[in-house]
Protein backbone atom coordinates (compact mmCIF):
# COMPACT_ATOMS: atom_id res chain seq x y z
CA UNK A 1 0.00 0.00 0.00
CA UNK A 2 2.82 2.32 1.16
CA UNK A 3 4.89 1.93 -2.59
CA UNK A 4 1.33 2.47 -4.12
CA UNK A 5 0.60 5.61 -2.67
CA UNK A 6 4.57 6.34 -3.19
CA UNK A 7 4.24 5.67 -6.91
CA UNK A 8 1.07 7.66 -6.87
CA UNK A 9 2.72 10.99 -5.60
CA UNK A 10 5.35 10.44 -7.90
CA UNK A 11 3.13 10.41 -10.83
CA UNK A 12 0.91 13.52 -9.15
CA UNK A 13 4.53 15.29 -9.08
CA UNK A 14 5.34 14.97 -12.97
CA UNK A 15 2.16 15.61 -13.76
CA UNK A 16 1.99 18.62 -12.07
CA UNK A 17 5.60 19.52 -13.32
CA UNK A 18 4.50 19.38 -17.01
CA UNK A 19 1.55 21.66 -16.57
CA UNK A 20 -1.30 18.81 -15.58
CA UNK A 21 -2.68 20.08 -12.65
CA UNK A 22 -5.85 21.05 -13.96
CA UNK A 23 -6.30 17.36 -14.86
CA UNK A 24 -5.82 16.09 -12.25
CA UNK A 25 -7.81 18.66 -10.23
CA UNK A 26 -10.37 17.04 -12.84
CA UNK A 27 -10.15 13.81 -11.39
CA UNK A 28 -10.57 14.55 -8.15
CA UNK A 29 -6.96 14.39 -7.10
CA UNK A 30 -6.22 18.06 -5.91
CA UNK A 31 -5.13 16.77 -2.71
CA UNK A 32 -2.24 15.08 -4.50
CA UNK A 33 -1.33 18.85 -6.08
CA UNK A 34 0.79 21.05 -4.70
CA UNK A 35 -1.25 23.87 -2.58
CA UNK A 36 -0.77 26.84 -5.19
CA UNK A 37 -2.22 24.87 -7.94
CA UNK A 38 -4.78 23.17 -6.95
CA UNK A 39 -7.44 26.21 -8.30
CA UNK A 40 -6.18 24.97 -11.77
CA UNK A 41 -9.29 24.07 -13.87
CA UNK A 42 -8.91 25.00 -17.01
CA UNK A 43 -7.02 22.36 -19.77
CA UNK A 44 -3.47 23.37 -20.81
CA UNK A 45 -2.84 24.27 -23.75
CA UNK A 46 -0.45 21.50 -25.95
CA UNK A 47 -2.23 18.94 -23.91
CA UNK A 48 -0.76 16.05 -26.06
CA UNK A 49 2.90 17.28 -25.99
CA UNK A 50 2.22 17.58 -22.42
CA UNK A 51 0.95 14.15 -21.44
CA UNK A 52 4.07 13.17 -24.34
CA UNK A 53 6.81 14.58 -21.84
CA UNK A 54 4.81 13.67 -18.82
CA UNK A 55 4.87 10.01 -20.09
CA UNK A 56 8.23 10.21 -20.89
CA UNK A 57 9.83 11.02 -17.65
CA UNK A 58 7.79 9.07 -15.65
CA UNK A 59 9.20 6.02 -18.21
CA UNK A 60 8.65 2.17 -18.46
CA UNK A 61 4.80 1.49 -18.68
CA UNK A 62 3.91 4.97 -19.63
CA UNK A 63 6.10 5.02 -22.48
CA UNK A 64 4.52 1.72 -24.00
CA UNK A 65 1.47 3.07 -23.42
CA UNK A 66 2.53 6.44 -25.24
CA UNK A 67 3.78 4.32 -28.19
CA UNK A 68 0.15 1.83 -28.31
CA UNK A 69 -1.68 5.05 -28.75
CA UNK A 70 0.65 6.38 -31.29
CA UNK A 71 -0.97 3.35 -33.60
CA UNK A 72 -4.79 4.09 -32.48
CA UNK A 73 -5.81 7.16 -33.82
CA UNK A 74 -9.81 5.52 -33.23
CA UNK A 75 -8.89 5.41 -29.71
CA UNK A 76 -7.22 9.07 -28.95
CA UNK A 77 -7.60 12.41 -31.19
CA UNK A 78 -4.96 12.38 -34.11
CA UNK A 79 -2.90 15.14 -32.35
CA UNK A 80 -2.32 12.77 -29.51
CA UNK A 81 -1.40 10.29 -32.11
CA UNK A 82 0.77 12.41 -33.60
CA UNK A 83 2.96 13.71 -30.41
CA UNK A 84 3.19 10.31 -28.81
CA UNK A 85 4.97 8.76 -31.94
CA UNK A 86 8.07 10.77 -31.43
CA UNK A 87 8.53 8.82 -27.52
CA UNK A 88 11.41 6.66 -27.66
CA UNK A 89 11.44 3.92 -25.47
CA UNK A 90 15.74 3.60 -24.04
CA UNK A 91 16.83 2.84 -20.94
CA UNK A 92 20.14 2.33 -18.88
CA UNK A 93 21.51 -0.87 -19.90
CA UNK A 94 21.44 -3.95 -17.28
CA UNK A 95 24.83 -5.55 -16.97
CA UNK A 96 26.04 -8.20 -18.59
CA UNK A 97 26.19 -10.56 -15.06
CA UNK A 98 22.20 -9.72 -14.86
CA UNK A 99 21.70 -10.30 -18.69
CA UNK A 100 23.61 -13.72 -18.60
CA UNK A 101 21.99 -14.95 -14.96
CA UNK A 102 18.50 -14.27 -16.72
CA UNK A 103 19.83 -16.22 -19.64
CA UNK A 104 20.91 -19.24 -17.20
CA UNK A 105 18.30 -19.53 -15.35
CA UNK A 106 15.55 -19.30 -18.52
CA UNK A 107 17.72 -22.07 -20.23
CA UNK A 108 18.33 -24.06 -17.58
CA UNK A 109 21.80 -24.55 -18.49
CA UNK A 110 25.06 -22.15 -18.47
CA UNK A 111 25.27 -19.90 -21.22
CA UNK A 112 28.46 -22.05 -22.56
CA UNK A 113 26.36 -24.61 -23.48
CA UNK A 114 23.53 -22.36 -25.13
CA UNK A 115 26.23 -19.93 -26.90
CA UNK A 116 29.98 -20.69 -28.61
CA UNK A 117 30.10 -16.29 -28.16
CA UNK A 118 28.18 -13.78 -26.82
CA UNK A 119 28.83 -10.17 -26.68
CA UNK A 120 28.00 -8.04 -23.69
CA UNK A 121 27.50 -4.76 -25.45
CA UNK A 122 23.92 -4.71 -25.91
CA UNK A 123 22.85 -3.28 -29.54
CA UNK A 124 19.93 -1.46 -27.78
CA UNK A 125 18.21 -1.47 -24.11
CA UNK A 126 14.46 -0.46 -24.10
CA UNK A 127 12.50 -0.85 -21.02
CA UNK A 128 11.56 -4.84 -21.64
CA UNK A 129 14.97 -5.93 -22.69
CA UNK A 130 17.98 -5.52 -24.15
CA UNK A 131 19.21 -7.09 -26.98
CA UNK A 132 22.91 -8.81 -27.55
CA UNK A 133 24.79 -10.11 -30.51
CA UNK A 134 25.59 -13.98 -29.94
CA UNK A 135 27.04 -17.34 -31.72
CA UNK A 136 25.00 -20.47 -31.57
CA UNK A 137 26.84 -23.73 -30.72
CA UNK A 138 26.03 -24.83 -34.11
CA UNK A 139 28.04 -21.62 -35.57
CA UNK A 140 24.99 -19.31 -36.49
CA UNK A 141 24.99 -15.81 -35.99
CA UNK A 142 22.21 -14.69 -33.58
CA UNK A 143 20.14 -11.73 -31.99
CA UNK A 144 19.21 -12.62 -27.93
CA UNK A 145 16.57 -10.68 -26.68
CA UNK A 146 16.66 -10.55 -23.19
CA UNK A 147 13.94 -9.22 -20.75
CA UNK A 148 14.95 -7.14 -17.91
CA UNK A 149 14.82 -8.42 -14.39
CA UNK A 150 11.64 -7.11 -12.63
CA UNK A 151 10.48 -5.95 -16.19
CA UNK A 152 7.42 -7.36 -15.67
CA UNK A 153 6.71 -6.79 -11.60
CA UNK A 154 7.33 -3.42 -12.25
CA UNK A 155 4.86 -3.24 -15.55
CA UNK A 156 1.89 -4.57 -13.23
CA UNK A 157 2.61 -2.22 -10.73
CA UNK A 158 2.71 0.59 -13.29
CA UNK A 159 -0.65 -0.92 -15.07
CA UNK A 160 -2.42 -0.94 -11.46
CA UNK A 161 -1.43 2.98 -11.21
CA UNK A 162 -2.54 3.43 -14.62
CA UNK A 163 -5.94 1.73 -13.95
CA UNK A 164 -6.77 3.84 -11.01
CA UNK A 165 -6.27 7.17 -12.74
CA UNK A 166 -8.47 5.44 -16.07
CA UNK A 167 -11.52 5.47 -13.60
CA UNK A 168 -10.61 8.81 -12.47
CA UNK A 169 -10.42 9.83 -16.05
CA UNK A 170 -13.39 8.05 -17.20
CA UNK A 171 -15.52 10.55 -15.41
CA UNK A 172 -13.09 13.41 -16.61
CA UNK A 173 -12.29 12.65 -20.34
CA UNK A 174 -15.55 10.27 -21.30
CA UNK A 175 -15.48 10.91 -25.14
CA UNK A 176 -11.73 8.81 -24.46
CA UNK A 177 -12.99 5.94 -23.03
CA UNK A 178 -10.02 5.31 -20.78
CA UNK A 179 -10.87 2.30 -19.34
CA UNK A 180 -11.16 0.55 -22.96
CA UNK A 181 -8.01 2.09 -23.79
CA UNK A 182 -6.30 0.46 -20.46
CA UNK A 183 -8.33 -3.28 -21.71
CA UNK A 184 -6.34 -2.76 -24.88
CA UNK A 185 -2.61 -1.88 -23.17
CA UNK A 186 -3.39 -4.79 -20.82
CA UNK A 187 -3.36 -6.71 -23.85
CA UNK A 188 -0.70 -5.30 -25.57
CA UNK A 189 1.75 -5.70 -22.79
CA UNK A 190 1.00 -9.08 -22.28
CA UNK A 191 2.48 -9.84 -25.86
CA UNK A 192 5.56 -7.24 -24.67
CA UNK A 193 6.47 -9.35 -22.22
CA UNK A 194 5.80 -12.83 -23.68
CA UNK A 195 8.58 -13.62 -25.85
CA UNK A 196 6.89 -16.77 -26.82
CA UNK A 197 4.28 -15.22 -28.51
CA UNK A 198 6.57 -13.28 -30.00
CA UNK A 199 8.56 -16.04 -31.62
CA UNK A 200 5.22 -17.43 -33.13
CA UNK A 201 4.45 -14.32 -34.65
CA UNK A 202 8.01 -13.79 -36.29
CA UNK A 203 7.60 -17.59 -37.44
CA UNK A 204 4.30 -17.19 -38.61
CA UNK A 205 5.26 -14.45 -41.07
CA UNK A 206 8.72 -16.57 -41.61
CA UNK A 207 6.46 -19.70 -42.94
CA UNK A 208 4.44 -17.39 -44.96
CA UNK A 209 6.71 -15.24 -46.48
CA UNK A 210 7.43 -16.94 -50.31
CA UNK A 211 9.41 -13.72 -51.45
CA UNK A 212 13.19 -14.36 -52.12
CA UNK A 213 14.42 -10.62 -51.61
CA UNK A 214 12.43 -10.50 -48.23
CA UNK A 215 14.15 -12.26 -45.23
CA UNK A 216 12.39 -12.60 -41.93
CA UNK A 217 15.06 -13.70 -38.94
CA UNK A 218 14.65 -17.73 -38.06
CA UNK A 219 13.67 -18.26 -34.51
CA UNK A 220 15.86 -20.75 -32.60
CA UNK A 221 13.33 -22.74 -30.17
CA UNK A 222 15.72 -24.15 -28.46
CA UNK A 223 16.98 -20.84 -27.14
CA UNK A 224 13.96 -19.40 -27.28
CA UNK A 225 11.83 -18.80 -23.68
CA UNK A 226 9.11 -16.49 -22.16
CA UNK A 227 12.18 -14.34 -21.12
CA UNK A 228 14.56 -14.70 -23.94
CA UNK A 229 13.66 -14.83 -27.82
CA UNK A 230 16.94 -16.11 -29.85
CA UNK A 231 16.40 -15.31 -33.66
CA UNK A 232 18.80 -15.28 -36.50
CA UNK A 233 21.16 -11.89 -36.80
CA UNK A 234 20.06 -9.85 -39.79
CA UNK A 235 23.17 -8.02 -41.45
CA UNK A 236 23.22 -5.08 -43.18
CA UNK A 237 22.41 -1.14 -42.59
CA UNK A 238 18.95 -0.21 -41.49
CA UNK A 239 17.12 2.21 -43.70
CA UNK A 240 16.85 5.13 -41.02
CA UNK A 241 20.62 5.14 -41.38
CA UNK A 242 21.47 4.57 -44.93
CA UNK A 243 22.25 7.69 -47.07
CA UNK A 244 20.68 8.83 -50.19
CA UNK A 245 19.05 5.44 -50.23
CA UNK A 246 16.53 5.33 -54.07
CA UNK A 247 16.11 2.02 -54.64
CA UNK A 248 12.29 1.30 -56.83
CA UNK A 249 12.97 -2.22 -56.98
CA UNK A 250 13.24 -2.12 -52.90
CA UNK A 251 10.12 0.13 -52.86
CA UNK A 252 8.10 -2.70 -55.13
CA UNK A 253 9.43 -5.48 -53.13
CA UNK A 254 8.53 -3.61 -49.78
CA UNK A 255 4.40 -3.02 -50.68
CA UNK A 256 4.32 -6.66 -52.77
CA UNK A 257 5.50 -7.63 -49.06
CA UNK A 258 3.03 -6.27 -46.96
CA UNK A 259 0.12 -7.24 -49.30
CA UNK A 260 1.02 -11.06 -49.16
CA UNK A 261 1.23 -10.93 -45.80
CA UNK A 262 -2.11 -9.09 -45.24
CA UNK A 263 -4.39 -10.52 -48.02
CA UNK A 264 -2.83 -14.12 -48.32
CA UNK A 265 -0.67 -14.91 -44.76
CA UNK A 266 -3.56 -13.15 -42.27
CA UNK A 267 -0.93 -12.16 -40.30
CA UNK A 268 1.36 -8.84 -40.87
CA UNK A 269 3.95 -6.81 -39.78
CA UNK A 270 2.31 -3.47 -39.16
CA UNK A 271 5.17 -0.91 -38.31
CA UNK A 272 7.49 -1.48 -41.47
CA UNK A 273 9.22 2.05 -40.77
CA UNK A 274 12.71 3.00 -42.04
CA UNK A 275 14.11 1.42 -38.32
CA UNK A 276 12.47 -2.03 -39.00
CA UNK A 277 13.67 -2.37 -42.28
CA UNK A 278 17.58 -3.52 -42.69
CA UNK A 279 19.15 -3.17 -46.59
CA UNK A 280 20.87 -6.19 -46.92
CA UNK A 281 23.54 -7.56 -49.59
CA UNK A 282 22.50 -8.81 -53.37
CA UNK A 283 19.39 -6.42 -53.16
CA UNK A 284 17.63 -8.26 -50.15
CA UNK A 285 15.41 -6.61 -47.83
CA UNK A 286 15.46 -7.83 -43.61
CA UNK A 287 12.70 -7.22 -41.37
CA UNK A 288 13.03 -6.93 -37.78
CA UNK A 289 10.80 -5.90 -34.20
CA UNK A 290 7.81 -7.99 -34.57
CA UNK A 291 6.07 -5.94 -31.77
CA UNK A 292 3.38 -4.76 -33.20
CA UNK A 293 1.34 -7.86 -35.79
CA UNK A 294 -1.54 -7.58 -37.50
CA UNK A 295 -4.09 -10.97 -37.48
CA UNK A 296 -7.14 -10.95 -39.68
CA UNK A 297 -9.65 -13.71 -41.00
CA UNK A 298 -10.78 -14.19 -44.31
CA UNK A 299 -13.83 -12.72 -44.21
CA UNK A 300 -11.19 -9.25 -42.71
CA UNK A 301 -8.94 -10.11 -46.04
CA UNK A 302 -11.74 -9.71 -48.29
CA UNK A 303 -13.61 -7.27 -46.73
CA UNK A 304 -10.27 -4.94 -46.88
CA UNK A 305 -9.97 -5.83 -50.42
CA UNK A 306 -13.24 -4.62 -51.23
CA UNK A 307 -11.80 -1.32 -49.36
CA UNK A 308 -8.94 -0.80 -50.95
CA UNK A 309 -10.92 -1.43 -54.27
CA UNK A 310 -13.61 1.05 -53.50
CA UNK A 311 -10.75 4.05 -52.17
CA UNK A 312 -8.56 3.06 -55.29
CA UNK A 313 -12.12 3.94 -57.48
CA UNK A 314 -12.90 6.90 -55.60
CA UNK A 315 -16.58 5.07 -54.96
CA UNK A 316 -17.94 6.68 -51.73
CA UNK A 317 -21.26 4.98 -51.59
CA UNK A 318 -19.29 1.64 -51.91
CA UNK A 319 -16.43 3.27 -49.33
CA UNK A 320 -19.44 3.32 -46.77
CA UNK A 321 -21.13 0.22 -47.60
CA UNK A 322 -18.14 -1.95 -47.02
CA UNK A 323 -17.28 0.21 -43.30
CA UNK A 324 -20.50 -0.42 -42.62
CA UNK A 325 -20.31 -4.24 -43.12
CA UNK A 326 -17.60 -4.81 -41.02
CA UNK A 327 -17.85 -1.84 -38.22
CA UNK A 328 -19.76 -2.25 -35.07
CA UNK A 329 -22.18 0.63 -34.31
CA UNK A 330 -22.64 2.17 -30.93
CA UNK A 331 -26.45 3.98 -30.39
CA UNK A 332 -24.88 6.96 -31.30
CA UNK A 333 -24.44 6.08 -34.57
CA UNK A 334 -26.19 7.93 -37.93
CA UNK A 335 -26.00 5.96 -40.84
CA UNK A 336 -26.99 8.92 -43.12
CA UNK A 337 -24.84 11.04 -41.35
CA UNK A 338 -21.73 8.88 -41.63
CA UNK A 339 -22.11 8.38 -45.44
CA UNK A 340 -22.56 11.87 -45.54
CA UNK A 341 -19.33 12.21 -43.37
CA UNK A 342 -17.17 9.79 -45.77
CA UNK A 343 -18.54 11.92 -49.26
CA UNK A 344 -16.91 15.08 -47.57
CA UNK A 345 -13.87 13.28 -46.39
CA UNK A 346 -13.11 12.23 -49.97
CA UNK A 347 -13.92 15.27 -51.45
CA UNK A 348 -11.97 17.08 -48.91
CA UNK A 349 -9.25 14.61 -50.10
CA UNK A 350 -9.84 15.47 -53.68
CA UNK A 351 -8.96 19.21 -52.90
CA UNK A 352 -5.61 18.36 -52.17
CA UNK A 353 -3.19 18.66 -54.58
CA UNK A 354 -2.16 15.10 -56.50
CA UNK A 355 1.20 15.02 -54.92
CA UNK A 356 0.21 15.27 -51.89
CA UNK A 357 -2.61 12.48 -51.96
CA UNK A 358 -2.18 9.33 -50.42
CA UNK A 359 -4.44 6.93 -51.03
CA UNK A 360 -3.30 4.51 -47.81
CA UNK A 361 -3.59 7.69 -46.05
CA UNK A 362 -7.18 8.13 -46.95
CA UNK A 363 -8.17 4.90 -46.16
CA UNK A 364 -6.72 5.27 -42.39
CA UNK A 365 -8.35 8.71 -42.05
CA UNK A 366 -11.92 6.44 -42.90
CA UNK A 367 -10.80 4.23 -40.02
CA UNK A 368 -10.69 7.32 -37.89
CA UNK A 369 -13.73 8.56 -39.50
CA UNK A 370 -15.86 5.74 -38.84
CA UNK A 371 -14.76 5.92 -34.97
CA UNK A 372 -15.45 9.61 -34.36
CA UNK A 373 -19.50 8.57 -35.89
CA UNK A 374 -19.16 5.41 -33.40
CA UNK A 375 -18.30 2.86 -35.70
CA UNK A 376 -15.90 0.66 -34.07
CA UNK A 377 -13.62 -1.49 -35.65
CA UNK A 378 -11.34 -4.71 -33.85
CA UNK A 379 -7.94 -3.27 -33.08
CA UNK A 380 -6.12 -5.63 -36.37
CA UNK A 381 -8.35 -4.02 -38.28
CA UNK A 382 -6.89 -0.44 -37.80
CA UNK A 383 -3.85 -1.98 -37.96
CA UNK A 384 -4.16 -2.49 -41.29
CA UNK A 385 -5.01 0.60 -42.69
CA UNK A 386 -1.62 1.33 -40.19
CA UNK A 387 0.21 -0.93 -42.37
CA UNK A 388 -0.55 0.01 -45.32
CA UNK A 389 0.05 3.64 -44.50
CA UNK A 390 3.57 3.21 -43.38
CA UNK A 391 4.17 0.95 -46.08
CA UNK A 392 3.48 3.62 -48.63
CA UNK A 393 5.32 6.26 -46.66
CA UNK A 394 8.89 3.92 -46.42
CA UNK A 395 7.89 2.97 -50.29
CA UNK A 396 8.17 6.84 -51.08
CA UNK A 397 11.61 7.41 -48.96
CA UNK A 398 12.89 4.42 -51.56
CA UNK A 399 11.59 6.11 -54.45
CA UNK A 400 10.20 9.45 -54.90
CA UNK A 401 8.09 8.15 -57.85
CA UNK A 402 6.15 5.45 -56.24
CA UNK A 403 2.58 5.66 -57.04
CA UNK A 404 1.11 3.76 -54.35
CA UNK A 405 -2.55 3.53 -56.77
CA UNK A 406 -1.14 2.99 -60.01
CA UNK A 407 1.18 0.05 -58.40
CA UNK A 408 -1.51 -1.25 -56.11
CA UNK A 409 -4.34 -1.46 -58.52
CA UNK A 410 -3.32 -4.67 -60.70
CA UNK A 411 -2.75 -6.25 -57.78
CA UNK A 412 -5.67 -5.79 -55.89
CA UNK A 413 -7.96 -6.79 -59.25
CA UNK A 414 -5.86 -9.52 -59.11
CA UNK A 415 -6.94 -10.55 -55.71
CA UNK A 416 -9.80 -10.15 -56.11
CA UNK A 417 -10.75 -12.28 -59.56
CA UNK A 418 -8.71 -15.22 -57.51
CA UNK A 419 -11.27 -14.87 -54.54
CA UNK A 420 -13.77 -15.38 -57.79
CA UNK A 421 -12.20 -18.44 -58.98
CA UNK A 422 -14.77 -22.16 -58.61
CA UNK A 423 -12.57 -23.54 -56.04
CA UNK A 424 -12.95 -20.59 -53.53
CA UNK A 425 -16.44 -19.86 -54.58
CA UNK A 426 -17.51 -23.64 -53.96
CA UNK A 427 -15.32 -23.66 -51.04
CA UNK A 428 -16.97 -20.37 -49.38
CA UNK A 429 -20.60 -21.66 -50.12
CA UNK A 430 -19.41 -25.18 -48.55
CA UNK A 431 -18.52 -23.21 -45.20
CA UNK A 432 -21.35 -20.88 -44.87
CA UNK A 433 -23.55 -23.67 -46.12
CA UNK A 434 -21.73 -25.86 -43.14
CA UNK A 435 -22.54 -22.74 -40.52
CA UNK A 436 -26.07 -22.63 -41.81
CA UNK A 437 -27.00 -26.06 -41.35
CA UNK A 438 -25.29 -26.28 -37.84
CA UNK A 439 -27.53 -23.40 -36.83
CA UNK A 440 -30.79 -24.11 -38.20
CA UNK A 441 -30.18 -27.65 -36.33
CA UNK A 442 -29.63 -26.68 -33.33
CA UNK A 443 -33.00 -23.78 -33.57
CA UNK A 444 -35.47 -26.39 -32.33
CA UNK A 445 -33.65 -27.54 -28.83
CA UNK A 446 -32.55 -23.72 -28.07
CA UNK A 447 -36.12 -23.05 -28.64
CA UNK A 448 -37.36 -25.81 -26.15
CA UNK A 449 -34.84 -24.90 -23.85
CA UNK A 450 -36.06 -21.40 -23.95
CA UNK A 451 -39.69 -22.72 -23.59
CA UNK A 452 -38.29 -24.58 -20.78
CA UNK A 453 -36.58 -22.22 -18.92
CA UNK A 454 -39.68 -19.91 -19.50
CA UNK A 455 -41.56 -22.17 -17.20
CA UNK A 456 -39.60 -22.23 -14.51
CA UNK A 457 -39.12 -18.60 -14.34
CA UNK A 458 -41.56 -16.17 -13.03
CA UNK A 459 -43.40 -16.05 -16.23
CA UNK A 460 -46.10 -19.52 -16.53
CA UNK A 461 -47.77 -20.10 -20.02
CA UNK A 462 -51.00 -22.63 -19.22
CA UNK A 463 -51.42 -24.38 -23.01
CA UNK A 464 -54.42 -26.38 -23.37
CA UNK A 465 -54.50 -27.19 -26.69
CA UNK A 466 -53.25 -30.43 -27.29
CA UNK A 467 -51.62 -29.55 -30.84
CA UNK A 468 -48.61 -27.87 -28.88
CA UNK A 469 -47.11 -31.28 -28.09
CA UNK A 470 -46.52 -31.30 -31.63
CA UNK A 471 -44.50 -28.17 -31.55
CA UNK A 472 -41.15 -29.90 -31.43
CA UNK A 473 -41.61 -32.08 -34.87
CA UNK A 474 -42.91 -28.37 -36.61
CA UNK A 475 -39.70 -26.51 -35.17
CA UNK A 476 -38.00 -29.53 -37.15
CA UNK A 477 -40.13 -29.63 -40.26
CA UNK A 478 -39.57 -25.43 -40.83
CA UNK A 479 -35.99 -25.85 -39.63
CA UNK A 480 -35.56 -28.34 -42.54
CA UNK A 481 -37.68 -26.31 -45.30
CA UNK A 482 -35.83 -23.14 -44.28
CA UNK A 483 -32.39 -25.55 -45.11
CA UNK A 484 -34.07 -26.60 -48.19
CA UNK A 485 -34.70 -23.05 -49.52
CA UNK A 486 -31.04 -21.71 -48.42
CA UNK A 487 -29.39 -24.29 -50.10
CA UNK A 488 -31.42 -23.96 -53.81
CA UNK A 489 -31.19 -20.60 -53.47
CA UNK A 490 -27.47 -20.53 -52.54
CA UNK A 491 -26.62 -23.52 -55.20
CA UNK A 492 -28.67 -21.08 -57.79
CA UNK A 493 -26.38 -18.06 -57.03
CA UNK A 494 -23.26 -20.54 -57.12
CA UNK A 495 -24.37 -21.45 -60.13
CA UNK A 496 -25.07 -18.51 -61.75
CA UNK A 497 -21.51 -17.08 -60.94
CA UNK A 498 -20.19 -20.53 -62.67
CA UNK A 499 -22.72 -21.04 -65.89
CA UNK A 500 -19.43 -19.20 -67.73
CA UNK A 501 -16.84 -21.67 -65.95
CA UNK A 502 -14.98 -24.18 -67.89
CA UNK A 503 -15.06 -27.84 -68.46
CA UNK A 504 -18.42 -27.27 -70.22
CA UNK A 505 -20.90 -29.47 -71.64
CA UNK A 506 -22.48 -27.15 -74.77
CA UNK A 507 -22.56 -23.71 -74.04
CA UNK A 508 -22.91 -24.45 -70.04
CA UNK A 509 -20.33 -24.77 -67.06
CA UNK A 510 -20.31 -28.52 -65.98
CA UNK A 511 -20.21 -26.93 -62.04
CA UNK A 512 -22.75 -24.83 -63.08
CA UNK A 513 -25.21 -27.78 -64.66
CA UNK A 514 -24.65 -30.04 -61.65
CA UNK A 515 -25.47 -26.74 -59.36
CA UNK A 516 -28.68 -26.25 -60.88
CA UNK A 517 -29.66 -29.96 -60.74
CA UNK A 518 -28.91 -30.30 -57.16
CA UNK A 519 -30.75 -27.17 -56.59
CA UNK A 520 -33.96 -28.03 -58.23
CA UNK A 521 -34.05 -31.63 -55.77
CA UNK A 522 -33.48 -28.98 -53.16
CA UNK A 523 -36.54 -26.77 -54.55
CA UNK A 524 -38.66 -30.89 -54.71
CA UNK A 525 -37.85 -31.43 -51.34
CA UNK A 526 -39.07 -28.05 -50.29
CA UNK A 527 -42.45 -28.47 -52.50
CA UNK A 528 -43.45 -31.54 -51.23
CA UNK A 529 -43.00 -30.72 -47.47
CA UNK A 530 -45.37 -27.88 -48.26
CA UNK A 531 -47.63 -30.06 -50.23
CA UNK A 532 -47.73 -32.62 -47.59
CA UNK A 533 -48.85 -29.81 -44.48
CA UNK A 534 -52.15 -30.68 -42.63
CA UNK A 535 -52.82 -34.54 -45.12
CA UNK A 536 -53.21 -37.49 -43.86
CA UNK A 537 -51.07 -39.90 -43.35
CA UNK A 538 -48.28 -36.95 -43.62
CA UNK A 539 -49.48 -34.43 -40.79
CA UNK A 540 -50.62 -36.58 -37.45
CA UNK A 541 -51.75 -33.18 -35.20
CA UNK A 542 -55.52 -34.39 -35.02
CA UNK A 543 -54.13 -38.23 -33.46
CA UNK A 544 -55.02 -38.66 -30.16
CA UNK A 545 -52.04 -39.46 -27.47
Amino acid sequence: MGDSINRLKKVAKVFSKHGLSSVLVGMGLSYLVPFLKRGAKKTPQNLPTRLRDAFAELGGAWIKLGQMLSIRPDLVPDECCKAFKTLQDSAEPVSADEIKKTIEEELKKPIERAFSHFDPRPLGSASVAQVHKARLISGESCAVKVQRPRAAQTFAEDIAMIRLLARKLEQYLPDIRPLEILEEFERYTQNELNFIKEAGHIDAIFNSTKKKKVVIPKVFWNETTKRVLTMQFIDGVKLSQAREVSDPKMSKILVDAVFDQIFNAGIFHADLHPGNIILMPEGKMGLIDFGIIGHIDSRTQELGLEEVAAVLSNDAEKIAEVLLKYGEPDKRMDVYAFKRAVCDKLNEWYDLRPELRRYSQLMQDLFILSARCGLRFPRDCVLLGKALVTAESTARLLDRDFTFENYVKPRVENLLKKRAEPKRVLSKLKEQSSQTARAIAKLPQKTLEAVDNISKGRLSISLSDENFRHVGSDLNKSSNRLSFALMSASLVIASSMLIETGPKIGAYGALSIVGFSLATLFALALLTSVFREGKRPFDKHDDSV
